[in-house]
């Protein structure tokens, strides 16, 4: 127990230390590499489409990983 909560503790501050580089002045949005299994995982538990709340803010990076990531099958749970 305690290792899986120093694992998602360093999961989190490793994220939020990326986020801090990032253009996004709030550090609102996903990072490119979190885009994949936020988006299976709304599939996944049954959304029927994704919003893009701040697309200007996409890099090409973000592209690339948007379009992996909504051509995929997702299997409802």
């Amino acid at each position: 127990m305690v290792r899986n909560l120093f694992t998602v503790v360093c999961l989190f501050v490793r994220n939020q230390i990326a986020k801090a580089k990032e253009t996004d002045p709030e550090n609102h949005g996903l990072l490119p590499e979190e885009m994949g299994d936020a988006i299976r995982e709304s599939m996944e538990n049954g959304a029927t489409g994704i919003c893009l709340f701040t697309p200007d803010r996409m890099t090409d990076e973000h592209w690339v990983e948007f379009e992996k990531a909504i051509l995929k099958k997702h299997v409802i749970k």
